[in-house]
Order: structure tokens, then sequence, then C-alpha cells
């Protein structure tokens, strides 16, 4: 599993797409990845989902992708979108628009068909400001909450299934102290197994803005990957049932 924000596609073009592309194909931690998010992928302008669309044709020989924009109403130059690209075959999907905090936000799902067993992914984008309001943890409590009671029920439907919630969650909650988990991280905390357990910083600043959370999967490893394409870093896990 990787997540990755892609800053709206700005790097994603001639010079650095070449190095994008080898980074993901040949890096240790991030060659042959089955799934990953894209945050802030734009839908009307494909540079960077192509990217890893190829990359992941290439590895694998298929891909299964699955798009929900943050605003179905904008008008921006950029449509901004989070995006699921999978190797594996697409059952079921779905999307969420969030409460407004600041800009719009949403998050896509998906399940997939993993031989046997079904995989519930989700790839949400929280706001980082409301306003003049730089740590609007409450606002993104309120929008995470709706991910993470959706995928409650939904396990409770069927115990069986098993889910990655993973994206840009946007903790900053505490920019003095910047390895304090703030309210989302700790919620989601209880009721899911975090990625990374101790503080690693997953952007050029010194913030744990991306994770991925897992439920009924086992954690065989989970990495930070600084890269200069974006102003996130991309974060990658490794899972066995």
């Amino acid at each position: 599993m990787v997540t990755f924000n892609v800053a709206m596609g700005l790097l994603f073009r001639k010079p650095f797409a070449g190095l994008i592309r080898s980074t993901f194909a040949n890096n240790e931690y991030l060659k042959h990845f089955d799934v990953i998010g894209l945050q802030e992928a734009c839908q009307n302008d494909r540079a960077a989902i192509e990217l890893f669309r190829g990359v992941m044709l290439r590895t694998h020989g298929r891909v299964y992708e699955h798009l929900v924009l943050a605003d179905a109403q904008t008008t921006d130059s950029c449509r901004k979108a989070q995006v699921i690209l999978s190797r594996y075959p697409i059952v079921h999907a779905g999307g969420m628009q969030l409460p407004r905090i600041g800009a719009w936000r949403s998050a896509a799902w998906v399940d997939l068909k993993v031989g046997a067993d079904t995989v519930r992914v989700y790839n949400l984008h929280l706001s980082n400001r409301n306003g003049s309001d730089y740590t609007p943890l409450q606002g993104r409590w309120r929008q995470g909450k709706i991910v993470l009671e959706h995928w409650l029920d939904a396990k409770q439907k069927d115990p069986r299934l098993r889910g990655i919630v993973l994206g840009d969650f946007n903790s900053m909650g505490d920019l003095w102290r910047p390895s304090r988990r703030e309210l989302t991280i700790a919620k989601y905390s209880q009721s899911m197994t975090p990625n990374l357990r101790r503080y690693v910083p997953t952007m050029f600043v010194p913030y744990q803005s991306d994770w991925i959370f897992s439920s009924g999967l086992k954690l065989r490893r989970s990495y930070v990957v600084p890269t200069m394409y974006s102003d996130h870093f991309v974060v990658m896990a490794d899972y066995s049932f």
C-alpha cells in the first residue's frame, strides 16, 4: 500500500517524469507496489495519474482505477481528486463528500478482490486550514469521523472484511510539538492499527501528515520515502493476511 499527495501534479512532467517513474519502479521499498492512493491529483490533467498507471501496467500488466472529486462543482484549472489505483479488481466503489472546512474535501473507497478475500481501501484528504485557523482540529475530526464510521459500519455488517484507510490527514495540530498526535490520529489509532508507531515526518516541514491505518491485516513493514516531487513524502506499508 502506498499513499502520496502529488501536489496537483506540478512536477509530474519532463524533466521530472522520468525520475519519478524510476523511483517508483526501482526503489527498494516502492517497486512492485499493488495499490496507491493519490491525493490532489488533477482529474482534468491526468499527467500524474497516467504516470502511476504506466508504472503499474508495466509491473502487473493491469490496473484498476477509481476517482472521486474533492469538489464536483469546481471550475479551477485543476479539478482535485482522490484516486485509487490497484492491481486487484475493484468489485465495489464509492465516495464521500466531507464537510467543508476551509475547502471542500473528499474520500474515495473501493472493495478489492484479493484472492478469496475482500479488502476495503479508503483514500482521504482532510483540510489543512480553515481561513486564518491553521490548526482546525475539530474540523478535521468532523471530516475524518465520517470515514472512520463508514468503515466501522462496514466491518460490523461483515466481520470478515479487512480494511485500510490511507491518505493525507494534514495532522499538524501542534505547530510547536509536531510529534504530538492530534485528535483524529488518536481516534483512528483506537480502532485501527497505524503504520508507524513512532514519529517520522512525512513532509519537508517536520509534520507527520500522511498515514496508513489497517484492520484485519498483519503489518509487515512500513517506510517513509523522501522525494523532491511534492511537499509530501511517499509513505508505504506492506501487509499480509
